[in-house]
């Protein structure tokens, strides 16, 4: 079990805790997350390094994207 602070502001809880042993899915891959209120969509460069294998590039293999609640923003 990870047990941490969290990264971003919230008004909840402040920690965060992982239980490793209870597994809920899994996924193979390297990557991030993308949300448009942060960033918007990637632009050609930004996938590009993103998913790029070379000098100053990420790797990733894969990406999770939001997916608003409201069916209307999709």
């Amino acid at each position: 079990m990870l047990t941490g602070p969290c990264a971003t502001e919230v008004l909840a809880a402040s920690d965060v805790t992982v239980n490793v042993s209870a597994e809920k899915q899994v996924i193979r891959g390297f990557g991030g997350m993308n949300h448009p209120a942060w960033i918007g969509d990637l632009t050609a460069a930004q996938r590009e390094t993103a998913f790029g294998n070379g000098q100053n590039q990420l790797g990733f293999s894969i990406l999770r994207i939001h997916v608003d609640e409201n069916r209307n923003n999709w």
